[in-house]
């Protein structure tokens, strides 16, 4: 395609975006800046506090529409036009990105040091490697699928998986566009409108088999980035009728102030979902490019524009301010005083970021200087990640009873073990699951099915100690709560599970006692009784367990800090107290349900709440799950009621009185 071609194609196009679609070439659009405060400002509160923002999650997408708008355009009127320089490209990309990322990341090691534990810190150096290279989007998808580390994870880079996606984009979608004109100039709208239909529907789809490689997958979300690049592909035309141009920059902001409002962290995203935010970014700007409307006037007021402008390292810096402030104070939620001189904080630092690496870097140094500078800086900053992890995150740092409980952070013990095995995942595929010998029947001791999710997972190893002679049977699935209609499931290997224990497993096996046990919470408990009647009306005796303790973030960070300060007190500040009205509204179903409960509560804190096991190590791995020694406690507690309720069954009273003479 010439430049005649190009010059046929686009003469009225290239008239109303008169704005430009190139921070390079053409004047800065305005709206656009105000656009990107609109999307970095919800990010940074909902962060802060979900509750202040629910849904400000759907920034970053609305950052993909913007980057695929403008990237998009300046490499397909290059290409189109011959001019353009893959070089030249990259080097803007170096310039812009790396300096204040390398310098981020630096900031964050030096201030982990000192604030973060040592588990924690060689997390953060992993994923310093990871965003160093471009690939964080992958290592946190990886690394979301460590279930025990959800708890415990201090993951101050978390946010660079965007980076990664965007990194990713621009690494691939200049060489596949190049190719696509050269080779099929007449069909590039097509081919692209294609890969963005076909990158949402699989998003959509693999939402609900694969959850976190949808958000973290650039396949799954490339499709945001090319809705920005169909606007410069099909510029809606009726926009030239200021009419019509109010009418779609309105509504695009009314989506996304929708979605901002009414989204949570629990709405499948980002599939059909994240069209509202996207769309709505497309929409605002498509209109922008053929004139002024009433949101591009506010959005180009200068507040909105200078978010903008340092929107990038207001970015990099807002999530590890927020991360670094919980682990040094502690704190789990931020008051609205502290939010705003977080919000005040981070909008200093961004500037700064802006004044002194961003901007500098966008206009001097040779190309020569900006490739070696970022080729020796990265390899500083891998060979930096590599010594703290080779290092353990140099526990040395504090005193040894200190890094003794923060090892916890990494724990897994017996319970870990069985993850992804006996204990099925929602995270894997439901037609890997072994059903043997993890569901086997003795024919010699009685047998006790363990029902739920992690929360039954983390009894097996103390029940199996404490009473050696009975078979528990483990029908688990971690992070998946039980449920008698598997359809009310956001996770369908999940649902899957609970339709084959409900509707065929616990139906055809009758098991000497049923103990069902879950991470009940104020909504679960609507779940229990019919659970418990479907159970009894299958033949099935039940012992119903309540909560455990419950932490507001990670136990052993919490002993740890106190163990630090020589203050016992700050775990204790720590306890959920909403465990207590779960555990009396549990109390409260076994009761009208005339079945037995156990008190996992009431073995944990009565008279006073355990903490740390003789040994020094502590009850729990994580905000709930109880390590192995906790679990024994626990076990060593249910013995004698499940003895009681086992010699109810006069076959099995004489196994149980012949095995517990032997010990």
């Amino acid at each position: 395609m010439n430049s005649g071609r190009i010059k046929e194609i686009d003469s009225l196009r290239m008239d109303r975006y008169r704005r430009g679609t190139s921070e390079h070439t053409l004047a800065r659009r305005r709206d656009i800046d105000g656009l990107r405060a609109l999307a970095v400002l919800p990010i940074f509160i909902f962060h802060i506090n979900e509750s202040w923002m629910p849904g400000g999650f759907i920034g970053v997408d609305v950052f993909f529409v913007i980057s695929g708008f403008l990237i998009g355009g300046i490499v397909y009127r290059g290409a189109a036009a011959g001019t353009f320089s893959i070089i030249d490209f990259y080097e803007r990309r170096f310039r812009r990105i790396l300096p204040p990322l390398f310098a981020m990341i630096v900031g964050v090691m030096a201030l982990g040091w000192i604030v973060l534990l040592p588990v924690p810190f060689v997390n953060f150096a992993k994923s310093s490697i990871a965003a160093t290279l471009s690939v964080s989007n992958l290592f946190f998808e990886r690394d979301s699928e460590n279930y025990f580390a959800l708890g415990s994870a201090v993951k101050p880079l978390l946010h660079t998986w965007s980076l990664g996606v965007e990194e990713q984009f621009y690494l691939f979608f200049p060489l596949g566009l190049l190719a696509l004109v050269k080779v099929a100039p007449r069909w590039t709208r097509e081919i692209v409108l294609f890969a963005t239909a076909a990158s949402l529907i699989g998003s959509e789809h693999y939402l609900y088999h694969s959850a976190d490689k949808t958000f973290y997958f650039l396949p799954t979300r490339a499709w945001e980035l090319l809705l920005g690049f169909l606007i410069v592909l099909y510029p809606p035309r009726i926009c030239s009728r200021p009419l019509y141009r109010e009418f779609m920059a309105a509504t695009g902001l009314a989506l996304i102030i929708w979605a901002l409002i009414f989204y949570r962290p629990g709405t499948p995203f980002p599939g059909m979902n994240a069209l509202l935010p996207c769309g709505g970014a497309a929409l605002i700007i498509a209109a922008g490019s053929y004139g002024e409307t009433a949101v591009s006037r506010v959005l180009s007021l200068s507040p909105f524009v200078f978010i903008g402008l340092i929107s990038y390292s207001l970015y990099l810096w807002h999530w590890p301010i927020i991360v670094l402030l919980r682990e040094a104070m502690p704190v789990v939620e931020f008051t609205p005083i502290q939010g705003i001189a977080i919000l005040l904080a981070g909008i200093a630092m961004g500037w700064m970021s802006w004044t002194f690496i961003e901007k500098p870097f966008r206009k001097g140094f040779s190309r020569k200087a900006i490739f070696s500078a970022a080729t020796a800086s990265a390899a500083t900053l891998v060979v930096l990640g590599m010594t703290l992890v080779q290092h353990d995150g140099y526990p040395s740092r504090f005193p040894p009873q200190v890094s003794q409980m923060a090892s916890y952070l990494k724990y897994s013990g017996h319970v870990g073990r069985e993850y992804g095995t006996c204990f099925y995942s929602g995270e894997y595929n439901y037609s890997y699951y072994q059903h043997d010998p993890c569901l086997s029947l003795s024919h010699t001791q009685p047998n006790v099915a363990l029902v739920g999710d992690s929360h039954a997972g983390h009894l097996l190893w103390g029940l199996r100690n404490s009473l050696p002679e009975v078979n528990f049977v483990p029908v688990v699935g971690y992070n998946c709560h039980p449920h008698l209609n598997p359809r009310a499931l956001d996770k369908i290997h999940c649902a899957r599970l609970w339709h084959f224990a409900f509707n065929r497993y616990l139906k055809d096996n009758h098991f000497d006692l049923v103990v069902l046990s879950a991470a009940w919470d104020a909504r679960e408990v609507n779940y229990i009784a019919p659970m418990v009647r479907a159970l009894r009306a299958m033949g099935q005796r039940v012992v119903l367990v309540g909560p455990v303790l419950r932490y507001k973030t990670s136990a052993p960070k919490l002993l740890a800090l106190a163990l630090l300060r020589g203050d016992m007190s700050i775990a204790q500040s720590f306890f959920d107290n909403s465990a207590s009205k779960v555990d009396n509204d549990v109390r409260a179903i076994a009761a009208t349900e005339h079945v037995p409960y156990v008190s996992a509560l009431d073995i944990l804190c009565s008279p006073h709440c355990l903490q740390i096991a003789k040994d020094g190590a502590p009850i729990q791995f994580d905000q709930t799950h109880l390590t192995d020694e906790g679990s024994l406690a626990v076990g060593k507690a249910m013995k004698a009621v499940l003895q009681s309720e086992l010699s109810r069954a006069p076959a099995r009273l004489n196994r149980l009185q012949l095995s517990s003479s032997r010990h």
